[in-house]
């Protein structure tokens, strides 16, 4: 035989479910040892006549024996769980919620998805490693366990993130190799999801078995000394396949006092009922200790400037020993089922627990001349639990030459927060922001009992239909029918406040127009309920969730598919929802709104056969309007760019197989450091380098990889939030970005 390569494989007759992987189903003999290699370095088995080979025979409507080959050859950008590498095309699909799987090419939104190839070649580590190719996007209040914002929008707790569909806690740490890929929808998306804010919605899709048996090692080395073990391993027997990934490392990080220790253990099973039904099962542990890094620095009315950011990695902003520890257990499991190509029906369900313990410190500043006090101060311990589920019925029907893509459904979930019982205060000392010291370790007590402090639930009706007139006009409809309850707790188990919400409607109307089967030019008007804010600790009225409210959204855009490997979008919008902030009385509330008008761009594909990119900018004007006070009305919201770029750029060496080059340069525009915007943090862009090389030995292939963050060592600021909630008065805190680091990695097949 002779091999060639071929991107697309075929070993006879291939089913395939929208509901699970392909599995190879053989017309013939099992596949040879040489053609199963093939299948898995991304080559095809090519016949030839039998005199072509030395020492066969052949005979009419008989078995042609070959004599044993050596064969070899060496995948450079496939690997054996069938992940590609050094090639950065468009997305393909993109799970719209109820709405199902849809080619984002024709999707009346702006979406983005951050993949494997990405996600691997950056020796990715946590969410906001990820996060800054969508220039739309930043991580905010600390990097794991943060919040997520978008378009000058912060996320909520649970309604702006999913895993696999399913709502979820977005603020405790969550490692990056659990997830196959992140797909974001930016902007109100409430007709689709039920209540959500104008965040958007953050989609960690789970890594799945694949067709290919593989078991892949390895290894990561951070500086300064962290070390990271990580194992990814797939099977299937008959009806049942499975995928395990586990993640251990420990050690010292970038700052000198740091520890930081992760572990993970998560598994994936698939259970096939013939060929139209799957139930997929997955349960995952993560222990995540953040310890010794350096705190946020707060800062009230009496200071008039920011100082300039010091360097992450100098000691003393950091309390050794102190920092989070988070502890997430979930398991989630949905059943597909296909009852014909074109109706499909998924119901699943998410129950997850968090325990949190938050001790990090807090660097108030005293003065305009650098001067801080160290401060721990927070509750003993911390709980969240949610149990999350959907159930929705997909289908496409034909009404003469009209067609239709129709959902119905319903998704929700139910919510707890628990506090801990009363709160540590702790002064660690005092120092300069230009002459730190390193403190040492107080007695500090953690753990403790804790007390249901609120319960949110919320559950909608979800529809909607995309109804296609011809080949260049369509519409979609689609909107959620919700309600909403929330009960909030004291210590003694007595309920302080509630509110209920019945049958609030959030609707989503899209017109689409496409020139020709590459473009789509699109106008969308969202409007949608969102659950309140939860008031923070300090105010008067401390862990109450407010009321809900509406966001409403007007968004006109367009995409072109310059071919299969390139794509370019933008879109401009104009988003509005209440505001809430503390007022002089230290009551947090909606007291005005906020405005937001935008406009994004987007590239992402290969620009030529050995060069790949994704990036883009946006571009924001984010305002405070009727808020009552003088002294913030019409002003900038704090922490929010009004420019933000990233651009990443991946190089194939054409003249050595296997090596591959990359680079990241990000860029965030200054931001107001407060609320009357008297205090603004400076511009910052970071630039970030990438090798990887990859071959096979033996049998295995083995990839090395090498990585250096911010070349420059720049130092900044990297996010700005009120202390209490928006207030004029309860000043702002604000993060120290990354320094240089270095990262190393080995990974290797068995």
């Amino acid at each position: 035989m002779t091999l060639k390569p071929n991107p697309s494989i075929d070993c006879g007759e291939r089913k395939y479910s929208a509901h699970r992987r392909v599995w190879w189903q053989r017309k013939g003999p099992l596949l040879t040892q040489a053609s199963t290699f093939a299948v898995l370095m991304g080559m095809s088995a090519v016949p030839v006549s039998a005199q072509s080979v030395p020492g066969a025979t052949s005979k009419t409507n008989s078995n042609m024996t070959l004599p044993e080959v050596d064969i070899s050859a060496v995948s450079t950008n496939v690997s054996p769980a069938g992940e590609t590498f050094g090639v950065i095309t468009p997305p393909k699909k993109f799970e719209l919620g109820p709405a199902g799987n849809q080619k984002p090419l024709d999707m009346p939104h702006s979406v983005q998805v951050i993949s494997q190839e990405i996600i691997r070649s950056q020796q990715a580590r946590n969410l906001a490693d990820v996060l800054k190719f969508n220039p739309s996007v930043q991580m905010s209040r600390g990097a794991d366990g943060g919040r997520i914002s978008s378009r000058g929008f912060e996320s909520g707790v649970v309604q702006n993130t999913r895993m696999d569909g399913l709502n979820m806690i977005s603020t405790t740490g969550y490692p990056i190799e659990q997830f196959d890929r992140i797909e974001m929808l930016n902007g109100v998306a409430g007709g689709m999801y039920g209540p959500t804010g104008p965040t958007g919605t953050f989609n960690f899709i789970s890594k799945r078995p694949t067709d290919v048996p593989f078991q892949t090692i390895s290894y990561g080395y951070d500086s300064i000394s962290n070390n990271t073990v990580f194992g990814d391993v797939g099977d299937r027997v008959e009806g049942l396949a499975f995928r395990f990934n586990f993640v251990h490392s420990g050690g010292q990080s970038y700052a000198p006092t740091s520890s930081l220790r992760r572990t993970l253990l998560d598994g994936a099973i698939d259970l096939h009922f013939g060929d139209s039904t799957v139930l997929e099962l997955n349960g995952s542990y993560y222990d995540w200790h953040w310890f010794g890094f350096p705190g946020s620095f707060t800062y009230g009315n009496g200071i008039y400037n920011l100082p300039q950011a010091p360097s992450s990695s100098t000691a003393g902003f950091g309390v050794p020993g102190m920092g989070n520890q988070n502890e997430t257990h979930t398991f989630s499991a949905k059943l597909k089922h296909e009852f014909n190509q074109d109706w499909n029906l998924t119901i699943g369900l998410l129950d997850q627990t968090v325990e949190r313990g938050l001790y990090q410190p807090t660097n108030v500043l005293n003065n305009n001349y650098g001067q801080f006090t160290s401060q721990i101060n927070s509750q003993k311990a911390a709980k969240f639990t949610i149990i999350s589920n959907l159930a929705t019925l997909n289908g496409h029907v034909m009404t003469g030459n009209i067609s239709h893509d129709i959902f119905v459904g319903t998704t929700g979930f139910t919510w707890g927060t628990f506090s801990g019982i009363g709160t540590n205060s702790v002064t660690v000392g005092t120092a300069n922001i230009n002459n730190p010291f390193v403190f040492a370790t107080p007695i500090y007590q953690t753990g403790g009992a804790v007390y249901k402090s609120a319960r949110n639930d919320q559950q909608s009706l979800v529809g909607g239909d995309t109804i296609k007139f011809d080949e260049h006009w369509s519409l979609s409809l689609n909107s959620s029918f919700s309600w909403l309850t929330s009960k909030n707790y004291n210590a003694l188990g007595q309920k302080t406040s509630s509110f209920q919400t019945g049958g609030e409607w959030s609707p989503t109307a899209s017109v689409m127009y496409k020139p020709s089967e590459n473009q789509t030019a699109y106008f969308t008007y969202a409007n949608s309920l969102q659950q309140g804010d939860t008031a923070p600790t300090g105010t008067l009225n401390a862990n109450q969730t407010l009321a809900p409210y509406r966001s409403t959204q007007y968004e006109l855009g367009y995409k072109v598919a310059l071919n299969d490997r390139f794509m370019i979008t933008a879109d401009g919008f104009r988003i509005s929802q209440p505001w809430a902030y503390q007022n002089a009385d230290k009551i947090y509330q909606n007291f005005g709104t906020q405005v937001n008008w935008g406009s994004e761009v987007m590239l992402t594909g290969q620009l030529t056969d050995d060069l790949s990119m994704m990036g883009g900018f946006m571009q924001l004007v984010p305002k405070l309007f009727n808020t009552g006070t003088p002294g913030i009305e019409g002003k900038d919201v704090v922490n929010i760019p009004r420019v933000q770029a990233n651009l990443f750029l991946e190089y194939t060496v054409p003249t050595i197989q296997g090596l591959a080059l990359s680079t990241n340069f990000h860029y965030v525009g200054g931001r107001p450091g407060n609320e009357t915007n008297t205090i603004w943090s400076g511009a910052y862009a970071t630039l970030d380098f990438g090798l990887r090389y990859t071959t096979v030995v033996d049998g295995h292939r083995i990839t090395a990889r090498f990585n250096v963050n911010n070349v420059t060592d720049k130092s900044y600021w990297t996010n700005i939030y009120p202390v209490s909630g928006v207030s004029t008065s309860a000043g702002s805190q604000a993060y120290l970005g990354l320094p240089r680091t270095f990262s190393a990695g080995l990974d290797f097949t068995l």
